[in-house]
């Protein structure tokens, strides 16, 4: 509880008020304001309400990162995006959001947690599973759907925060025969396009696992 001390205020006049505060709770903090003017003839509206929310910040901008989309599937596959934890967070995806170059979705509202150095794939079927061997956590969720030429993929957390975006071409990759655009690396930025190749395994794209075009530390393949 604080008191704010004013001037004399003019007939038809305003002013303003400020104070500080410094210790909030987590969760919802309410404010009540309450302005006292001697011989005022009118008490009914002298009284206001505010509240404001503490969260603990978690995740900062690419904690996660996009790391493969399947924008362009064969028929009968769904699309799918996978998504891989970078930092040494365990990061809850509650209220997380997928948006496109149109639309906003929110694609879960349950407590999932990626841990560090985690795959998460979001496909818009389970039918996933008949095509791919997927080892990572997956959510079915309804996403905006992406368009084959060119498109606009953004991760938001719970608070609307761009946690991971891009805008891909299909002269990035991944534009046909059913292969995923694959990112090279998770230390390069998401918008550079030297960054992503299309899938090269026979698999043709590699969802909850290591990319096919990422460098490996220990990597042995036949060749004709």
């Amino acid at each position: 509880i604080s008191e704010v001390s004013g001037n004399n205020l003019l007939s038809k006049d305003s002013t303003n008020f400020s104070f500080a505060v410094t210790q909030f709770t987590i969760g919802l903090n309410r404010f009540i304001v309450k302005v006292s003017l001697l011989a005022d003839e009118d008490t009914l509206n002298n009284i206001a309400f505010t509240s404001l929310q503490k969260v603990v910040i978690n995740e900062l901008r690419n904690d996660l990162v996009i790391n493969e989309i399947m924008y362009a599937p064969a028929t009968g596959e769904p699309e799918w995006i996978e998504l891989f934890n970078r930092s040494s967070k365990s990061i809850d995806l509650k209220n997380y959001k997928i948006a496109d170059s149109n639309d906003t979705l929110t694609v879960n509202v349950n407590s999932i947690v990626v841990n560090p150095s985690e795959y998460i794939v979001f496909t818009r079927d389970s039918s996933i599973l008949q095509y791919y061997n997927v080892s990572s956590k997956i959510i079915k969720a309804t996403f905006p759907t992406l368009n084959n030429d060119f498109d606009k993929v953004v991760i938001l957390d719970s608070l609307n925060r761009a946690i991971d975006s891009l805008r891909y071409q299909s002269n990035w990759g991944g534009a046909s025969g059913g292969k995923s655009l694959e990112r090279i690396s998770t230390e390069i930025s998401s918008t550079d396009s030297s960054n992503w190749k299309t899938n090269n395994s026979t698999a043709k794209a590699t969802p909850g696992k290591k990319n096919s075009v990422t460098r490996k530390q220990y990597d042995m393949q036949l060749t004709q």
